[in-house]
């Protein structure tokens, strides 16, 4: 419960400093800190999904082999979290990270939702046509 409350502080730091890079370094120094930004990811009580899933992009962007063991948990988080800026953040961690086939056919329905979901904002919609882009390639109809 410590490392938790360690990572959430981390969080609060990021969101009044946001110095990506510095955060982004200091998320990857301890094997616990990831898992509880994809854990944070989770939780209803800002800031801690919207900043948890931003910082989780700019690990992607400069330590993505740190993110490579937990792509199947960010595929999860993102088909379950309810928050639109984490699910944005979440579709641009994605983009950074190599295709693989995992719950391809949830990712499709989810995405499509996300196209004809009138409250999602225009990032996530086009986070989400870049993310299908791979996904209905077997599928030259959905194209």
């Amino acid at each position: 419960m410590k490392l938790m409350e360690e990572t959430k502080q981390l969080l609060l730091e990021f969101k009044d400093n946001r110095d990506y890079k510095s955060f982004s370094l200091r998320a990857t120094q301890n094997s616990e800190t990831i898992p509880e930004l994809i854990a944070l990811c989770y939780t209803l009580k800002y800031p801690f999904p919207q900043y948890s899933s931003w910082l989780l992009s700019h690990v992607a962007e400069n330590h993505r082999a740190q993110l490579l063991p937990f792509q199947q948990d960010l595929i999860d988080v993102f088909l379950e979290c309810g928050d639109h800026s984490a699910q944005r953040n979440l579709g641009n961690t994605l983009l950074k990270l190599p295709e693989i086939d995992y719950k391809s056919g949830e990712m499709l329905e989810r995405l499509f939702d996300f196209l004809q979901d009138a409250e999602a904002k225009v990032a996530l919609k086009a986070y989400a046509m870049y993310l299908l882009i791979p996904l209905v390639k077997p599928y030259p109809e959905l194209i």
